[in-house]
Formats: structure tokens, C-alpha cells, sequence
């Protein structure tokens, strides 16, 4: 009787173990980033009838670079762009469209663009070439 008891004991720790395990497996912990934006746009330069902003954009407390390009011409404008630091090219031929009068913003989590401590906006350079 009592191995019994034992038996049916062990069996359950298994099971309830096993449970246990299957839903931890089935549920793992999701990775939450806060993400904090900054509507405090610099306007950088004027070329080509674009007005090109800087802002900030945190990701888990660390700044990257947004832009915003501005179309100030009554036709829609069709460009490539490039932004770069200490002739490092950080971006390259990035292809753009923008309504007349109208703006696009760029940010892009595959293509983050990070602002280091010891850096500002006037440290990265960025050009644009009407196609």
C-alpha cells in the first residue's frame, strides 16, 4: 500500500513538473524597449528645395538620430540621400519620394543611426541628390 502511495506520488511530482516546464517553454518573457521621441526638430540645411530636420528618438535610454525631410517645392521630388560622420558614410543612396509641400520623416529600426555621448547633430553631415 504504501509503495503504491509512493508510486502515485512520484507520478504526480512528474506530471505537475512536466506542466510546469510546457508552459514556461510555451510562454517565454517578451523584451520590452521604451521608446521615447523627441518632437524637437533642428533644421539642419536647405538644398535642393529640401529642408532637412534632426531630432532624437531614445531606445532603452540610448539617443539615435531621426530625419525629417521637407519638400518646399510645388512639384514632387524623387531623391537619394546620404549621411555620414568623419567621412564614414553611416548611410548611403537611400532612396526618397516627397509630395509637393509636403514632409517625410525617416527612422528606421534596421537602419539606426546612433548619437554617441561626445556627439551633436552639427557632427553628422548629410547630402542630397535629386534623381
Amino acid at each position: 500500500m504504501k509503495s503504491n502511495y509512493m508510486l502515485k506520488l512520484i507520478i504526480a511530482v512528474f506530471v505537475l513538473g512536466s506542466s510546469a516546464i510546457s508552459v514556461i517553454a510555451n510562454n517565454p518573457a517578451k523584451a520590452e524597449i521604451a521608446i521615447e521621441n523627441s518632437d524637437n526638430w533642428v533644421m539642419m540645411k536647405s538644398e535642393n528645395g529640401i529642408n532637412i530636420y534632426f531630432s532624437t528618438n531614445y531606445i532603452a535610454g540610448n539617443p539615435h538620430l531621426k530625419v525629417k525631410f521637407e519638400n518646399t517645392t510645388n512639384t514632387t521630388l524623387n531623391f537619394n540621400w546620404n549621411i555620414s560622420i568623419e567621412n564614414k558614410f553611416l548611410i548611403q543612396d537611400q532612396n526618397e519620394s516627397i509630395d509637393k509641400l509636403s514632409s517625410t520623416l525617416f527612422f528606421n529600426h534596421s537602419l539606426l543611426i546612433p548619437i554617441k555621448e561626445n556627439q551633436s547633430f552639427n557632427d553628422f553631415s548629410i547630402k542630397t541628390i535629386l534623381n
